[in-house]
């Protein structure tokens, strides 16, 4: 396996030689260290979002485009919603809302519990793409599993795990391929899904990137390819919440300045606030061609 430099937070990917058959290998730890930076997560929800940050890292590597893929869990559990995006440059953001207490002893399905996983691809100068399925199987790896076998897509597998302070995980996928290369092509895949089976938890989230391969390829002939840096960053800009309030209306806001004073939006990803008082509101909607209508 050929050297390579590994960064703090990268993705890179790898092909088995003997076999169409390609992979991605994630490591996280100072762009989870800043998503959880931003609110008090309890030790199993920051576990939670490091494996969601992980699995979005790996699936945007997955395929070309030049705009972002978001994973949105919506469960009727404790855990309501868990988002996480990833840009095609590397950045990384997500969140989990939970509005209750939590068991610290409990499985992904006691946090999540019935629902639904969507999976948006948003790229630019094409259609957005959107899958549903619903929430399958004892951790978030196994709902994406079911997801990738009911799209009818290649045959795909994911492995993810986080200790809440750092989060690794790998994805193999089959290539297409001929038919006289099939019964060959589902021997060596299912041969490398045994042997990644028998990795753990803590290898996953503790071991960079080519000692994880190593730890559990060394004996196949694999292709490392340079490592792409992953990192943290939140999109939110005061541009983007001033679209979002003249897309709700001018009477709206107006009427929430009226009575609380002032528009006050706090950006759930990164928990930077955005402040908006009577004037920045009227300044805002006359700059859009509507008159003022703000009574105090």
């Amino acid at each position: 396996m050929p050297s390579a430099e590994i960064s703090t937070d990268s993705c890179h990917r790898f092909l088995f030689d003997q076999g169409r058959i390609r992979g991605e290998v994630v490591h996280l730890s100072s762009s989870l260290k800043e998503a959880l930076a931003r609110k008090d997560y309890p030790p199993a929800l920051a576990s939670l979002l490091g494996q969601a940050l992980t699995a979005v890292a790996l699936l945007a590597d997955t395929i070309k485009m030049d705009g972002s893929l978001i994973l949105q869990v919506q469960g009727n559990g404790p855990v309501n919603t868990l988002v996480a995006q990833a840009t095609d440059n590397g950045e990384l953001r997500g969140m989990v809302h939970c509005p209750e207490d939590i068991d610290q002893a409990g499985s992904y399905r006691d946090f999540v519990g019935d629902g639904r996983m969507v999976i948006t691809i948003d790229a630019a100068g094409n259609e957005r793409y959107q899958g549903v399925v619903s929430i399958e199987g004892d951790s978030l790896a196994e709902t994406i599993d079911a997801y990738f076998i009911r799209s009818e897509q290649l045959a795909t597998r994911i492995w993810l795990a986080s200790d809440g302070v750092q989060a690794g995980g790998i994805l193999l996928q089959q290539m297409p391929q001929a038919d006289t290369e099939e019964f060959f092509q589902e021997n060596q895949w299912q041969h490398l899904v045994t042997m990644t089976e028998t990795v753990t938890h803590r290898e996953l989230a503790e071991l960079a990137p080519q000692q994880l391969l190593h730890r559990l390829y060394h004996q196949e002939e694999v292709t490392l390819y340079p490592a792409a840096p992953l990192y943290f960053h939140c999109g939110c800009s005061r541009d983007k919440i001033e679209a979002v309030l003249i897309q709700l209306g001018q009477i709206e806001i107006e009427q929430i300045v009226i009575q609380e004073g002032l528009v006050r939006v706090e950006c759930e990803f990164c928990n930077r606030a955005y402040q908006f008082d009577a004037v920045d509101i009227s300044t805002l909607f006359m700059a859009t061609n509507q008159p003022p209508s703000l009574r105090q």
